[in-house]
């Protein structure tokens, strides 16, 4: 129940906001894409996601990219941990545009 409820709000909360670790999401945009992927933490399953993509967010980069992101696989290990649902969620903070092709 929790997975579904963070998908349908989201975090909710303050984050201090690390610098944005790549050159390829606009700035404007890294606020609210950091306070999803640190809202991740409190889900079993995505805990360490926030982590990885501070420290490589170039794996997260072909999604982000791709003009089918709901088919991109997830880099490892994320690909074969999570499920369909709980991709669904990262999706969501990457490419929000890409939900409704992944439902």
């Amino acid at each position: 129940l929790s997975s579904v409820r963070y998908f349908l709000t989201g975090f909710m909360g303050e984050a201090q906001i690390p610098p944005n670790p790549t050159n390829w999401i606009p700035q404007n945009s890294w606020p609210g894409m950091y306070r999803q992927f640190k809202g991740m933490e409190s889900l079993d399953n995505l805990k360490g996601l926030e982590a990885h993509f501070l420290k490589s967010p170039g794996d997260f980069k072909g999604i982000y990219d791709s003009s089918d992101a709901h088919e991109e696989p997830m880099p490892s290990p994320w690909n074969t941990k999570l499920g369909e649902f709980e991709k669904m969620i990262v999706l969501k903070a990457l490419r929000p545009d890409k939900l409704v092709p992944a439902i």
